[in-house]
């Protein structure tokens, strides 16, 4: 055999693998569709349903379970805090500011939205910057919506809060109702350890990347429509293996339907 003959059966080979690795298991079957950003058919109308220009603090915070009075709103800025059991807390109504999640780096908490509407003009509309985890829940029954209005930030910082949804931990997007997020200039969802997207029904539509999770992204049922106009529908951008023993840099999706439309890779 030639060496070419050899370099062309062994591309071959990669190809078959690359396309065995990509087929559905029979247990966990997905359907993900990838198209040009412009093609996705998502209704803007319907997704900028929650929008507002005026400034409205009109939010209703409830504590279902655990630590109750555990968060303030000074301003337009609802900041959850001091908890000190795991807890769950409900918000309805709309907000035009930002909230703002600082729990301590042991405890969890469940943020679940019931018809909520935020809008973020000058900091990320939710941003996370402690806990052992957080959950973001849109309930059944309910559509919710974010809206990221900010002048595009650094990416290369930091500090900088990239994503309408921002979190310095891990980070899970739940429930069985909608939630719809735009992002004018940055990101969608950015956590920079592990990204959880679980059962919802969620459509996103971002400048940069819709989903980003440092550390790794898991899709698990739901319905997802992830518009990134010149960025990457989903992202991961560490390596190696975490303190957990969890390699990084991992994307995995089972079950539901996704479709997926990005200037960069899908």
């Amino acid at each position: 055999m030639t060496k070419k003959s050899s370099f062309i059966c062994f591309i071959l080979i990669l190809i078959m693998l690359v396309g065995t690795s990509c087929q559905k298991t029979p247990d966990a079957p997905s359907d993900v569709t990838t198209l040009p950003p412009d093609t996705l058919n998502i209704s803007e109308s319907e997704i900028y349903d929650g929008y507002f220009e005026e400034p409205s603090v009109d939010v209703t915070v409830e504590c279902i379970s655990g630590s109750a009075g555990c968060y303030t709103i000074n301003g337009n800025t609802l900041t959850f805090s001091a908890l000190t059991e795991d807890s769950v807390y409900s918000v309805k109504g709309s907000l035009g500011g930002n909230i703002i999640i600082d729990i301590g780096e042991e405890r969890k908490l469940d943020l679940e939205l019931h018809g909520f509407s935020l809008v973020g003009k000058t900091e990320a509309p939710i941003t996370v910057l402690s806990g052992d985890k957080v959950t973001i829940t849109a309930k059944k029954g309910f559509t919710s919506y974010i809206y990221d209005m900010r002048e595009a930030v650094d990416g290369n910082d930091e500090n900088a809060h990239t994503g309408a949804i921002f979190s310095d931990v891990d980070l899970e997007i739940a429930g069985k109702g909608t939630l719809n997020l735009v992002s004018e200039n940055n990101n969608g969802i950015h956590s920079k350890d592990d990204l959880d997207v679980k059962n919802l029904t969620l459509n996103v539509i971002c400048l940069d990347n819709a989903l980003k999770g440092n550390d790794s992204v898991s899709i698990t049922g739901g319905v997802t429509q992830l518009v990134a106009k010149q960025g990457d529908g989903i992202k991961t951008t560490n390596s190696g293996v975490s303190d957990k023993g969890n390699q990084r840099g991992t994307i995995s999706i089972s079950g539901g339907t996704h479709t997926i439309g990005a200037a960069g890779d899908a």
